[in-house]
């Protein structure tokens, strides 16, 4: 479980996933695609999980920012009220 709304979850996977896509249009070495998308790929684990799991979200989706700021977007989501649609 994790303390964001569905909306927002849904936006901040949206945008791993786009930034998933850029490093792939800029040749970006296969070993960290992999990398980013194994923190992807655990995401949803975390979402998924009856207890408050929201500290390790927000800190897996900071590892990925930190190697590569193009994932500071999902991060920023987070705290975004937007509506994602």
């Amino acid at each position: 479980m994790i303390r964001h709304t569905d909306d927002q979850i849904l936006a901040v996977l949206n945008r791993v996933f786009i930034g998933l896509r850029s490093l792939a249009y800029e040749k970006a070495p296969y070993s960290d695609i992999a990398e980013m998308a194994d923190h992807a790929e655990y995401l949803p684990q975390l979402v998924a999980k009856p207890e408050d799991c929201t500290a390790d979200f927000v800190a897996t989706l900071e590892q990925m920012a930190t190697k590569y700021p193009i994932f500071r977007h999902a991060l920023d989501r987070l705290s975004s009220n937007d509506r994602w649609c």
